[in-house]
């Protein structure tokens, strides 16, 4: 398995299990020298399959094919759920929407919010709900990972004070699905795609989204906040409704802070702003455009 990456990365499927490999030292890294004592035959030339010669007929069909392929895709386009978001809501720019946490925690200054952000949302990602004997492990390499440390207390009373709401409580490692990545064709051309952070089985078969936010907010902004991330969270439910055919009865999205507990606020009128995601980005044309 190669975890090929850049030497700044922190945040993507390598570097994730480069971090997780490197805590259990568990595997060495491989050099292929090392070949000649485990019997394993590195000579592919011997095993390669006879060359087939090839016709002008063959190229002409090959081209053919590979043309149509490349025509279709490039008219198809795919949109993030943080795209949809309101960002104007941050004093800064947006984060990449690669990084973990897409928003900013405005009592820090530059890449800090994000990072700590990112780290908050990693010890949420690990954390075994029926079990926290490893807790502060998990604190402790996710700081690291992040590059924060020195805000391990700050990020395990977050941690903490989100797994107190009551409404995070609901969740238990048998029915409940964490960093869950989605992807729907929402109409012909037109693609959703984006990871949502817990996925909550309810007793009626219906399921519940819950989008962590690590943003500074104060009690009476919450009904602004929800608002601006409306769309957002709609986005995820349109594609997980359509991806697995199983209804979204609500979507949460649970404020997270490190002196109180977390504030769970649900999208109101979810049908409506299910609704309102397809309208946009068939009006704005952002499903056309691949960011």
């Amino acid at each position: 398995m190669s975890v090929h990456r850049s030497s700044r990365d922190k945040s993507s499927l390598a570097a994730k299990i480069a971090e997780r490999d490197e805590s259990a030292d568990q595997s060495e890294i491989f050099d292929i020298g090392q070949a000649s004592g485990l019997d394993i035959d590195v000579d592919a030339t011997r095993h390669s399959d006879p060359v087939r010669t090839v016709s002008l007929d063959d190229r002409s069909k090959w081209i053919e094919q590979i043309t149509s392929t490349l025509t279709s895709a490039a008219e198809r386009g795919y949109v993030t759920p943080s795209q949809l978001a309101d960002h104007s809501m941050f004093s800064q720019p947006k984060p990449e929407d690669n990084m973990e946490s897409t928003e900013h925690n405005t009592s820090r200054r530059g890449r800090g919010g994000t990072k700590f952000g990112s780290a908050v949302h990693a010890v949420l990602h690990d954390v075994d709900f029926d079990d926290l004997t490893n807790f502060d492990d998990l604190v402790r390499s996710s700081a690291e990972a992040h590059e924060v440390v020195g805000d391990e207390e700050e990020i395990a009373n977050s941690v903490r004070n989100t797994l107190a709401s009551p409404r995070i409580a609901m969740a238990t490692t048998q029915h409940s699905w964490r960093e869950v990545w989605v992807a729907a064709e929402i109409s012909e051309g037109m693609e959703i795609e984006g990871s949502i952070d817990l996925i909550i089985q309810n007793d009626d078969d219906t399921v519940t989204i819950v989008d962590y936010k690590t943003d500074q907010v104060e009690p009476n902004e919450i009904d602004l906040k929800v608002d601006r991330y409306r769309l957002q969270g709609a986005t995820y439910a349109a594609a997980l409704e359509e991806t697995t055919r199983q209804p979204v009865s609500s979507v949460v999205f649970a404020f997270l802070f490190p002196d109180s507990t977390a504030i769970c606020a649900s999208l109101p009128n979810l049908r409506e702003a299910i609704s309102d995601v397809l309208k946009v980005i068939e009006r704005e044309g952002l499903a056309g455009t691949p960011t």
